[in-house]
């Protein structure tokens, strides 16, 4: 397929490509969960099709109060110097904890978006930047379930040992950790894997980037804290088989929309895309791989829903669907990924 003028030619520029997905990602989006507190925004596109998004709208008085305290923790831990903390702003965690949560008392947001604060720097500042994570690959479980201290020189590991205290302290929380501290030694080993990658120069391949989103996407230790809550299943008891696929399946789609909307900020960074990766195994341009990502969602989507059509688990089953509609909305709502809010968007073509 040639594209010889519009977002995907050849001449186009990662930022004029960004309002053409998001618009296609929005279609995907037409109804979201009504159980995830979102607000809809709403722009037009070049071809005059009027776009709306979904942005996360949890309780803002609570989410800036419980934001304040984690990036206070994050910067007495070190894990952002006071002069260099872009990062830590551009992505806050605790709206995305807040409306997938919506009913979990304060300590335990506070302890999720602590942790996915962590796990963030973590990628940003040893897998991106280049340095091996291997030698966390044993220490971190060991520090989650409290049989290690850590090296106080070291902000991740402490880190890694606060979290692990604070969710021993929550009810249950002890049950939970051995299972959340598993899916943390498996994102870290992707990190393993993506470093290793990099070192030889080679990029993964298709079945690789979707096997590693699973844990890398780092939404299963997230869904396991959201499991504390009553009604759901336990932490230490499993999942049936068909909601264990659900949320794979779940994890990829974040994976493969989180793609579509960092394009641009990869392509700065010079980090893994889907993109890039389809277009080595294909031999196309990488903006010319767009169109099968959004088919990879379209059918990941089609079996969710089926999914959700046939489940007899209720309550289990859609709190782990929702998790597409509020990653969606995280995406689109924080600056990290830059997904700038509609309101940029409908300010560039005034």
């Amino acid at each position: 397929m040639q594209y010889e003028t519009g977002p995907l030619a050849p001449d186009a520029t990662a930022r004029a490509i960004g309002p053409w997905v998001r618009a296609r990602l929005a279609r995907m989006h037409a109804q979201p969960s009504p159980r995830v507190a979102l607000r809809a925004a709403e722009w037009t596109a070049d071809d005059g099709e009027p776009v709306r998004e979904w942005l996360l709208a949890p309780d803002a008085a609570t989410c800036d109060q419980i934001e304040a305290e984690v990036q206070q923790w994050a910067l007495r831990l070190g894990l952002y110097r006071p002069e260099a903390q872009t990062a830590l702003a551009e992505g806050p965690c605790t709206m995305l904890a807040a409306v997938v949560m919506p009913d979990a008392p304060l300590d335990r947001i506070r302890l999720t978006s602590m942790y996915w604060t962590l796990i963030i720097a973590f990628d940003d500042q040893v897998v991106e930047a280049g340095q091996s994570p291997e030698p966390y690959l044993e220490a971190v479980p060991e520090l989650l379930l409290g049989r290690r201290d850590p090296d106080v020189a070291d902000p991740f590991e402490v880190g890694f040992a606060e979290v692990g205290a604070g969710i021993r302290e929550l009810k249950d929380g002890e049950a939970l950790l051995p299972e959340f501290a598993f899916w943390v030694a498996e994102s870290i080993a992707t990190y393993v894997g993506e470093w290793e990658r990099a070192r030889d120069g080679r990029l993964p391949t298709l079945d690789e980037h979707l096997h590693d989103a699973v844990a890398n996407s780092h939404i299963v230790p997230g869904m396991l804290l959201q499991r504390l809550e009553p009604g759901l299943t336990a932490p230490g008891e499993p999942l049936p088989g068909e909601l264990e696929h659900l949320a794979r399946l779940v994890t990829r789609i974040a994976r493969l929309e989180n793609d579509l909307l960092s394009y641009a900020k990869d392509e700065r960074d010079g980090a893994v895309n889907v993109c890039w990766i389809l277009a080595e195994e294909l031999g196309i341009q990488p903006m010319h791989a767009i169109p099968s990502v959004l088919a990879m969602i379209r059918t990941l989507r089609a079996e969710v829903d089926e999914l959700l059509a046939s489940n007899t688990a209720g309550k289990q089953a859609e709190t782990i669907a929702d998790w597409v509609d509020a990653c969606y909305g995280w995406f689109l709502t924080v600056a990290r990924y830059g997904a700038a809010a509609a309101a940029a968007a409908a300010a560039k073509r005034s």
